[in-house]
């Protein structure tokens, strides 16, 4: 476009020489003996048309590249725009990859960290009734990893708890707990608990809730895992 405005600019000018050659022709030697001023204002008047016409091209020619710049800058814009977005994109990649690394460290942790504890599974349990006294023997299986210091407890009276402390109780090892009760009811939310060292001497716990038993001539109780 800026050749077509060119090729306007210069072929109006050479026809505005032409014309005002062929107006001024034979006059040639007056306009030459013109006083200064009144020379100056003739050639003003001459060519001032001509300086117009060059204007407007030019403010033509300015627009023309403006509107050029305006799509460049917008599709720079838009170029940024789709920078922007990939980077994005690739960030939520990095995220996403990061989150499910980090989530499988931490599973790998928690499963290695699961590998060195004990797991005191509930076997059975059997019960001695008289008149004044329920027993009962509650049979446990350590199917997990060694523990040490494994100690017994209960957040219910009771009148007698054994054992109270296992120094060692490895894989396969079968531990019985006896409750006695002088006479009373198995009292509702009692929790066993039982405190340990693990593998790695980190300490745990593992809890069973006992609950009353309603069923059955004598009171019984039945054993249910908390979830720690």
């Amino acid at each position: 476009m800026s050749k077509v405005l060119t090729s306007i600019g210069l072929i109006g000018t050479l026809v505005y020489g032409i014309v005002l050659y062929v107006l001024i022709q034979g006059r040639i030697g007056t306009v030459i003996a013109l006083p200064l001023n009144e020379l100056g204002d003739f050639l003003a008047g001459a060519f001032g048309p001509l300086a117009i016409f060059w204007l407007i091209l030019g403010f033509f020619q300015q627009g023309i590249e403006l509107r050029q710049n305006t799509a460049a800058l917008n599709l720079q814009a838009r170029e940024l725009k789709n920078s922007v977005e990939q980077q994005q994109a690739l960030v939520d990649v990095s995220r996403n990859q990061f989150q499910a690394e980090l989530e499988a460290i931490n599973y790998e942790r928690g499963l290695q960290r699961r590998l060195q504890q004990p797991n005191l599974l509930f076997t059975n349990k059997t019960a001695t009734h008289r008149r004044d006294l329920h027993e009962y023997q509650i049979h446990f299986m350590n199917a997990g990893n060694s523990a040490t210091n494994l100690t017994t407890s209960l957040n219910r009276a009771v009148r007698v708890l054994t054992p109270q402390i296992v120094p060692n109780c490895p894989r396969d090892h079968a531990i019985t707990v006896a409750l006695q009760y002088d006479g009373a009811v198995p009292a509702d939310n009692s929790i066993l608990t039982f405190d340990y060292l693990d593998a790695l001497g980190i300490p745990g716990q593992i809890q069973y809730e006992l609950r009353h038993d309603h069923q059955g001539e004598f009171p019984g109780i039945s054993l249910h895992r908390v979830q720690n």
